[in-house]
């Protein structure tokens, strides 16, 4: 077993986090004609509770007002029930709650106890329909009580006027306020939806990008391995007849070539379906990194201010893998370490190889503040790359939160056909 460790530790522990109440979201969540139903409910009871404790206590003297009958309850009725379509037609709401008045007034039941009712549909002008809808509205109100006043035999003082106005006027500000936090609401889950719409987007467009980048690498691949073939044909061409044995042992490394060569392109075949739209026809040669370069992924590490252990099972764990799977692992290793700099924060972190018979296991553990955010299905685009990867191996990635805190990148890869 080989280990390298250097660095400090440093464990970051993520904030807390209170969840919000949700009543106000369930209360949102249901049906409008509920919603309204409600509020005609709450009106109708206040409405009534005032009809019947109220006495006509400023009448002139010698009036005598009309008796509180089923037709008071029935004109509240006429001006509360309306406001169940206050969203859709506002403006028939408020019209009805302002006949209800004028009908009071009219019948003299000295006293008027549609206010409620007359204030809600006010507002619900001003919070569909605008400001300057509210306004009017309010307006119309105000002409209207002053109407009703002077036909009934009630008598309204300063305090009473006062207290209308204001009323109406808190009535179309907060309607209004309703209106501007809707829209507000509305752009912001617009412009998410555009975000998320976008990021949606990336996330095809960086697999078809990975998918094309892991198509020019096994191009590589499959290329060098052909050129080993070719080597060791000519070679033995050219030692059969002179040495037999070691024209055998070219004839050996052409067959373990080809059938490994012969693996990764069914792998890449299978996987990369289609090029991506503007790829090059070609691209160009080179080395590609493998198992050799983990150490200097992990020495790049710790010079970034992570304290990185390294562990390999067996030692010789890394000797003689296929190119692709090789290759595949080194990429892994260094997508997470970057994973790691970027959203761990100063942490310690463990990069364990090891293979058994079948299979390569990579699992890169940090203790640093976690990347739950990118542990999702549509999470961060390097772990999209990395899914790729496992995929085209013909292996699997897991990555998310471990349970102690910090964050866990798990891979398999198998590292014979068939497996």
């Amino acid at each position: 077993m080989s280990r390298r460790n250097v660095g400090i530790v440093t464990v970051a522990h993520p904030a807390e986090v209170r969840p919000p109440s949700r009543l106000l979201a369930r209360l949102r969540g249901l049906p409008v004609l509920v919603q309204d139903g409600g509020i005609v409910a709450v009106v109708l009871l206040v409405q009534f509770i005032a009809l019947a404790t109220t006495g006509p206590d400023r009448l002139p003297a010698g009036e005598v007002a009309r008796p509180i009958d089923a037709g008071a309850y029935a004109l509240i009725v006429l001006a509360t029930v309306p406001l169940i379509v206050r969203r859709r037609l506002p403006h028939v709401s408020l019209a009805c709650t302002l006949v209800a008045l004028m009908a009071f007034a009219a019948v003299d039941y000295a006293g008027i106890f549609v206010g409620y009712a007359i204030l809600v549909a006010v507002y619900s002008v001003s919070a569909h329909r605008g400001l300057r809808a509210g306004i009017v509205a309010a307006v119309v109100t105000v002409v209207a009580l002053f109407l009703s006043y002077r036909i009934a035999s009630w008598d309204p003082n300063a305090a009473d006027n006062a207290f209308d106005l204001l009323a109406l006027a808190t009535a179309v500000a907060l309607g209004d306020g309703t209106r501007n936090r809707v829209r507000v609401a509305d752009e912001q889950a617009a412009r998410l939806a555009a975000v998320a719409s976008e990021q949606e987007r990336i996330a095809q467009q960086t697999v078809l990008d990975e998918r094309a980048r892991i198509a020019r690498e096994l191009h590589d691949l499959v290329a060098h391995s052909m050129s080993i073939v070719a080597v060791q044909a000519g070679m033995g061409h050219h030692l059969i007849d002179r040495d037999p044995a070691k024209a055998k042992d070219a004839l050996a490394t052409i067959e373990t070539t080809s059938r490994q060569a012969l693996t990764e392109m069914r792998r890449m075949l299978g996987v990369l379906r289609q090029p991506t739209d503007g790829e090059p026809a070609t691209a160009a040669l080179g080395p590609q990194p493998g198992p050799s370069d983990i150490d200097a992924l992990v020495g790049d590490a710790v010079g970034a201010g992570l304290d990185v252990e390294l562990i390999v099972e067996p030692d010789d764990a890394m000797h003689d893998l296929p190119s692709g799977v090789a290759l595949s692992a080194y990429r892994i290793v260094q997508e997470a370490l970057t994973n790691a700099r970027k959203h761990a924060g100063p942490a310690r972190v463990t990069v364990a190889l090891r293979r058994d018979a079948d299979h390569l296991s990579i699992t890169v553990d940090d203790d640093g503040r976690g990347m739950s955010t990118l542990a999702g299905e549509r999470g961060g685009f390097g772990l999209v790359g990395m899914r790729e990867r496992a995929t085209v191996m013909g292996g699997e990635l897991t990555a998310g939160p471990r349970p102690g805190g910090g964050f866990r990148v798990h891979a398999t890869l198998p590292v014979r056909e068939g497996t």
